[in-house]
């Protein structure tokens, strides 16, 4: 199953079942009468820029990935990064490739946390209104990705690469965030999915 972790407001509230009927839930605990597909893949075709964190969606969510070139063909301004140690089939619509270390998406992503905050990205009025937190997840964010250099080298990554990254995704309004069940079946799931998310 494919999480995301920015979506479009008029998508957030669709229900899924599952292959015996059961249905999940809307972000505010009230059950959805239907399941609506349209729904749950616009955010794939308005999306500005798609970050698919630790699955190689070609093999493992063909649907999804062919909805992802699909849109890639149709709008190629679109960019698409791939984080996954490994290169996967999926990297063939990439447009970025960062093949971290394993381990390293917290870090990842606690950077990027760094990053929006200090280039004055983050939408102050929304993370007041609408989170918990932000200031000690900014700190702990701080005091593991101390530098653009410092996470590239324990990373293993190109410190271009993740400035490009870091940049795309600053200065994309519509961006989809796809993560697999790897991300949150480690043992430090809860962990990178939470940096994912902030």
């Amino acid at each position: 199953v494919l999480a995301a972790a920015v979506v479009p407001e008029d998508t957030a509230a669709v229900a899924m079942r599952d292959d015996q009927g059961r249905q999940g839930f809307n972000e505010v605990g009230r059950p959805e009468p239907r399941l609506d597909l349209r729904l749950r893949h616009a955010g794939l075709e308005q999306a500005e820029l798609i970050v698919l964190v630790g699955s190689n969606t070609a093999w493992c969510h063909p649907v999804i990935y062919q909805r992802i070139s699909q849109a890639k063909r149709e709008r190629p301004a679109l960019k698409i990064v791939v984080i996954d140690p490994r290169r996967t089939v999926t990297c063939d619509i990439a447009d970025l490739h960062l093949p971290i270390q394993p381990g390293s998406d917290t870090l990842l992503f606690n950077g990027l946390l760094q990053f929006l905050s200090d280039t004055g990205r983050v939408d102050d009025a929304f993370v007041a209104g609408s989170t918990r937190g932000v200031n000690d997840a900014l700190q702990q964010a701080r005091a593991s990705a101390s530098s653009l250099t410092a996470i590239a080298d324990r990373c293993g990554l190109h410190e271009g690469d993740l400035r490009q990254f870091y940049s795309w995704f600053a200065n994309h309004e519509r961006v989809v965030t796809l993560y697999s069940q790897g991300v949150n079946q480690s043992s430090y799931g809860t962990d990178k999915v939470n940096s994912i998310i902030n």
